[in-house]
């Protein structure tokens, strides 16, 4: 090592804890006791010290931009003889650094840092593993130092979600969120506490340099990350992800992560702060990965010069050209990425099918089986009869509908599948909104137009026609003027199904599969007396179907919280129980399903969320208390509707035919929050008091 270079360097102390394979070894940590409390020592590698600015490897390194960590070994930024030797933190070695030194207090609040020039030499190089064993090993020499740091990482990252950052970890399942709030499947070796310890010293460390730059007016590249202008509430997003990761299921995560594309614009390096959205930080960079990413030596350097008090390397306009570099190369190389592993698990795929070897006993390995199958255009006899098992038991998912209906081709063995489907979703109708609405965001399709009308007769009936242009030809579902709809929502869903239908060119019988709903008609008959009639009831919904589904659009509708669920698993591992209670939160209290038992987890799953949508359909449940003290039920109505968010009750009084029940008659008519029409009726001696009687019908009709 040039003595040169050692020169107003202080010695120093670190671990490294990282990957059990790792060899790039750029950052390590010691935690210091002083008298009131403790300093956190992040020690970073000196690359800008070895690696000269325009130097050949500085070009090469700014060509490549960041370290590519392949299937088997890596392609390095810096060459290997560099990034694994004479910069790598090795045990025992003495190296180059940068300390940012962190004074904690005894509450755990953290101090400015103070950042210097040291020698770091590493007492030891420990995997995730390894690390958290030593947690769980008093007698070793670093067991209090581990243990010291695990409790402040935790302090950390409980404080930056109290702050409103997107963190999230679960080691059980294996996912976390990255710095970007994306889903991150965790590797084996990285499904530890120690693990989360390194990410949020990290986070600390980049932060705290990230300010530094800022109030002393340091040119750097900062890690921007925008989110864009229809993002709703972060702990919106945060309950999504958190309820995706918890189920392990992914198509769920799959589909978050494609609204993240929706409400995030791509992270960024500039020599601006722009603020980062998942982080919820004013000001935010990368320094803690000099080896493996150019971003991050560009700010070695920078703030190396800065507390030597020498002359910055780079300006603003040189930053900026530089960050364009690595975002354009950062978005090339993903890309290149993605489409690589897609050829990969395509072809994995196709051989498969090919040798009609297809096991298909989990949703996870069905779905892609299937895409790739309507892709290649082959559909062999295993995969054939599994499909056909999943229609016929109504398990197939809304991304296996969206393919069928809309990707799959015109042979005669498609069309046949196409059309059980279409007539099976005549008993589910909220799926065909659901499948329309995939179609219109994936082909970029216009949005769907409906035009509905109702006509009045002894109840409201309404018609419905949905229409669509795609690519200039335009498609109108069928008429609906012989089937009777009473229910406006029920109207627009089996609009969906037929120009669904159209689209692909299936011909539907409508008012056949209309009439094999079952789809009650609310009537009211009227009454001698001058008590309430009877009132329709609702039928319980039958024990199958996407009740998990309909749970989060109930919550939706209503502006709830999204359902969560609690599960055990007992018995044998090959023959497990299952035990799933539904709950969801609504105005401050939780509502719970009974609990749920049986040997299928999703069948169990759907069976909690029936129970749940009973106990929650009706809400609110509080009216009857409310109609105790009051005697204005026509006001009191109104508050409730207009509580909900709904459209507020109509009335329509007139005489009676037989003047020995009462003089005047109201039919009170409303659409509760599931778009079902009920009417009541009440009879008084004028007309104010029969309207009062039709809503106070109608709210008891309400609370049951």
């Amino acid at each position: 090592m040039n003595p040169a270079l050692l020169k107003n360097r202080t010695p120093i102390n670190g671990l490294t804890i990282d990957g059990a394979y790792s060899l790039d070894l750029d950052d390590a940590f010691w935690l210091e006791t002083v008298e009131l409390g403790y300093i956190l020592h992040v020690s970073i590698a000196d690359v800008g010290a070895a690696v000269e600015i325009d130097s050949l490897l500085d070009k090469a390194a700014y060509k490549k931009c960041f370290t590519r960590y392949l299937m088997k070994g890596n392609d390095p930024m810096l060459p290997h003889d560099y990034s694994e030797n004479t910069l790598s933190l090795h045990e025992g070695k003495e190296r180059l650094s940068l300390t940012v030194s962190i004074p904690i207090d005894k509450s755990g609040q953290t101090a400015s840092p103070i950042i210097r020039k040291t020698i770091l030499k590493s007492k030891a190089k420990l995997s995730y593993e390894q690390a958290d064993e030593i947690m769980a090993m008093p007698e070793h020499k670093f067991h209090l130092m581990l243990k010291q740091c695990h409790s402040f990482s935790q302090a950390l990252f409980h404080q930056r979600q109290q702050n409103g950052a997107m963190a999230l970890y679960n080691l059980q399942k294996g996912f976390a969120l990255s710095e970007e709030g994306a889903i991150t499947k965790l590797s084996a070796d990285e499904a530890f506490h120690s693990h989360i310890l390194i990410q949020e010293f990290m986070v600390l460390v980049n932060e705290a340099v990230a300010v530094f730059f800022a109030e002393n007016q340091i040119p750097a590249l900062y890690r921007n990350h925008t989110s864009k202008a229809v993002a709703p509430e972060r702990q919106v997003v945060l309950d999504d992800v958190s309820h995706a990761i918890s189920f392990g299921d992914t198509d769920r995560i799959n589909t978050v992560a494609q609204k993240f594309g929706m409400i995030f614009n791509r992270a960024a390096y500039e020599p601006v702060i722009a603020g980062h959205y998942a982080l919820n930080l004013p000001a935010y960079t990368h320094i803690t990965s000099p080896i493996r990413r150019y971003a991050d030596l560009i700010n070695i350097r920078q703030l190396s010069a800065f507390i030597s008090d020498e002359t910055l390397p780079y300006t603003h306009e040189a930053l900026l050209e530089i960050g364009e570099q690595i975002n354009t190369t950062l978005l090339n190389y993903k890309k290149d990425q993605e489409r690589y592993f897609k050829k990969e698990e395509f072809q994995r795929r196709l051989t498969l099918l090919k040798a009609d070897n297809v096991l298909t006993s989990d949703d996870d390995s069905f779905t892609p089986l299937l895409k790739t199958a309507i892709t290649a255009k082959q559909l062999p006899a295993s995969l054939k009869e599994e499909l056909e098992k999943r229609l016929e038991n109504e398990e197939l998912s809304l991304t296996d509908m969206f393919v069928i209906l809309l990707q799959s081709d015109d042979s005669k063995q498609w069309v046949a599948i196409k059309t059980k489907l279409l007539h099976q979703l005549g008993r589910y109708l909220y799926n065909t909104t659901s499948i329309l609405t995939i179609a219109t965001q994936k082909f970029h399709w216009q949005s769907i137009k409906y035009e509905t009308r109702y006509t009045e007769g002894v109840s409201l009936q309404f018609f419905t026609i949905a229409s669509i242009q795609i690519k200039g030809e335009a498609f109108s579902s069928s008429s609906q003027q012989n089937l009777h709809i009473t229910n406006k929502k029920t109207s627009q869903q089996l609009a969906n199904l037929s120009l669904l239908a159209t689209i692909i060119n299936i011909e539907l019988d409508m008012e056949a599969i209309y009439n094999n709903q079952s789809i009650e008609t609310n009537t009211a008959s009227s009454s001698p007396v001058f008590t309430a009639p009877p009132q329709a009831v609702r039928p319980l919904a039958p024990n199958k179907g996407n009740f998990i589904g309909k749970l989060v659009e109930l919550a939706q509708k209503k502006g709830w919280n999204s359902p969560s669920y609690e599960y055990q698993q007992q018995g044998a591992s090959h023959q497990p129980v299952f035990l799933v209670r539904a709950g969801i939160m609504i105005d401050g209290e939780m509502h719970y399903s009974d609990e749920k038992k049986g040997g299928n987890k999703k069948e169990v799953k759907q069976s909690a969320s029936a129970d749940l949508i009973k106990k929650i359909a009706q809400f609110p449940t509080n009216i009857s208390s409310k109609m105790a003290s009051s005697k204005n039920f026509v006001g009191l109505l109104n508050t409730v509707f207009q509580q909900y968010k709904l459209n507020l009750p109509r009335y329509q009084i007139d005489f009676t035919d037989d003047q020995n029940i009462a003089p005047f008659k109201c039919i009170c008519t409303a659409v509760d929050h599931d778009e079902y029409i009920k009417e009541t009726i009440g009879y008084g001696a004028n007309k104010k008091e029969a309207k009062q009687q039709a809503a106070e019908t109608m709210l008891k009709a309400l609370d049951q």
